[in-house]
């Protein structure tokens, strides 16, 4: 669940050291208000830790409007990283930065997630804000990816000057739109994978705002907008986010093999499924599991089957009504379909929901559930921000359901220009 903010509750989880520091650095320390901060008491005199909290907050707020805005967002930047998640994409971005830094051994030192996650931003500020990057493109919705099979012959290129050719052909792109008259390359690598981050100018906007003399004005902003894509060393596949319509997508899809990868790739085709479903309609199906995994049991819950040449577009779907018996779902699926009298062995597997039961990470803990549903293509419910998710792509992938790295995706031809 997200992070409430609160201006008290929030202090009040930030070590009063770390607090100190951070304040004193942002200036906000040497202004009449924060030189009265009671700093040296505080830790002890708890009969006025109340009040000196409500100091803090009143000397950030009489601060200058720059300083003001900077603390608050730093905050907010820090609430919003400070959940269990949080802290791991802190310390995976640790990890793959150009010279790696080990957090696991500094965080321990800190109690509660605020702590920590405001000890990175107070250490080392550019893992914070790359952390922060990647949670925020973590949390789109997995259906709204797009996923492409294995990509012969590919090589990216990130080069500058790649780089370079991305920015303005995305900029051409979107300026026939009307909007992309500036456009932003990053490229930053996580293990396999390659993430390029492109920030096309977005439409103009006019908002009500507040200025410097605490004036209602109308503001006209440029503010940008973000496409991403993720290339898998290994596999040779890519991943893409972009807003818009299906075709905008396709276009940019296309640019973006044409000038990264020298390919032409077809995105107008129809899509290669990702997904083998069909696995799924036999009982007793290897899901491949993995003592690493703590997966004690996956069941299937629901089915949609439809016919392979049925052009109106029928499902027949069965469900299970026992959560707790694996077999009662193939049971409702197989007495349906002889009730109707469907031939089973023709009928194509369309989508499926799972119920994964992992273990707690310690004896005691209680067990953790989620429920997945997965459809043809290539589209899966659960979000990339999700802690388990990495799991359970990886036992996706090793049962054979997910062959994103062996459906090969279709190429008209290798770039020469």
């Amino acid at each position: 669940m997200k992070n409430q903010f609160s201006w008290l509750a929030f202090l009040r989880k930030i070590p009063l050291e770390l607090l100190e520091q951070y304040l004193t650095d942002a200036g906000v320390c040497d202004s009449d208000m924060g030189a009265s901060i009671p700093w040296m008491t505080l830790e002890y005199d708890r009969e006025h830790y109340t009040q000196g909290m409500a100091i803090i907050r009143q000397a950030i707020f009489e601060c200058n409007l720059p300083m003001r805005v900077r603390v608050g967002q730093d905050f907010l930047d820090v609430n919003e990283m400070a959940d269990e998640y949080g802290i791991a994409v802190l310390i995976n971005s640790g990890r793959f930065r150009p010279e790696p830094v080990d957090l696991r051994d500094h965080l321990d030192v800190y109690d509660g997630s605020h702590a920590k996650a405001f000890f990175v931003l107070c250490e080392w500020p550019e893992i914070f804000h790359a952390a922060l990057r990647y949670r925020r493109a973590d949390a789109i919705a997995e259906h709204r990816w797009v996923k492409t099979g294995r990509i012969e012959e590919a090589i990216l290129d990130v080069s500058k000057r790649a780089q370079k050719h991305l920015s303005e052909a995305i900029s051409r792109h979107y300026r026939e739109l009307g909007r992309g008259q500036g456009c932003a390359v990053d490229v930053e690598s996580r293990g396999d994978e390659v993430y390029v981050f492109v920030y096309p100018e977005d439409y103009a906007r006019r908002r009500l705002a507040f200025d410097d003399q605490h004036q209602l004005i109308a503001e006209t902003t440029r503010p940008a907008f973000e496409v991403i894509f993720v290339w898998n060393m290994t596999d040779h596949t890519l991943e893409f986010y972009s807003p818009g319509n299906k075709l905008e997508r396709q276009q940019v899809l296309k640019v973006f093999g044409r000038v990264m990868l020298g390919v032409e790739l077809c995105p107008d085709q129809r899509r290669p499924s990702i997904f083998h479903l069909d696995l799924l309609k036999s009982r007793g199906f290897d899901f491949a599991l993995r003592p690493e995994d703590r997966v004690e049991a996956v069941m299937l819950k629901e089915i949609w089957l439809r016919k392979p040449d049925d052009l109106d577009g029928c499902f027949y779907h069965y469900g299970s009504g026992l959560v707790t018996d694996p077999q009662s779902c193939y049971q409702a699926m197989e007495d349906g379909l002889n009730k109707e009298r469907l031939p089973f062995a023709r009928m194509e597997v369309f989508r499926v929901q799972l119920r994964l039961l992992f273990r707690g990470k310690q004896k005691t803990d209680r067990q953790v559930t989620r429920t997945i549903s997965l459809s043809y293509p290539d589209i899966c419910t659960l979000k990339r921000n999700d802690p388990y998710y990495l799991v359970v792509m990886q036992i996706l992938r090793r049962c054979g359901i997910d062959r994103s790295a062996l459906v090969i995706e279709p190429i008209w031809k290798r770039d020469v220009a």
